[in-house]
């Protein structure tokens, strides 16, 4: 259950990570902007161009913020492969010669003693 929720859940929170950092971005280089207005966020999406009404400044202010955006995205992507990665070694690395040697034992067994099995 969890495999099937987990990437959702993960693609939710890259998400939850580009908005949060965009829109902090954009206010900080931006000052005039209010970001946390419907207005402001309908014209300004996070990693595309303005659309609508932009000045110069507030639309080089939006793709510096989706630069920032985009590089905080790869470096929690890049973060949960390492964890994902470092969790099957461990985790998986234990178990399975035992399964394998499991595996050749009963086969063998099977092999040398079919009427037994």
């Amino acid at each position: 259950a969890i495999a099937r929720v987990g990437q959702p859940l993960l693609g939710a929170i890259i998400f939850l990570a580009i908005s949060a950092t965009f829109y902090a971005t954009l206010g900080a280089r931006a000052p005039g902007l209010e970001t946390n207005s419907d207005a402001v966020r309908a014209v300004f999406s996070p990693l595309n161009p303005p659309r609508g009404a932009a000045t110069p400044d507030q639309a080089a202010a939006a793709v510096r913020a989706s630069v920032e955006a985009f590089h905080l995205a790869m470096i929690v992507a890049a973060s949960l492969l390492a964890v994902g990665s470092a969790v099957s070694w461990i985790g998986l690395r234990g178990s399975a010669p035992k399964r394998a040697r499991e595996s050749r034992e009963a086969y063998d067994s099977a092999v040398d003693h079919p009427a037994e099995a």
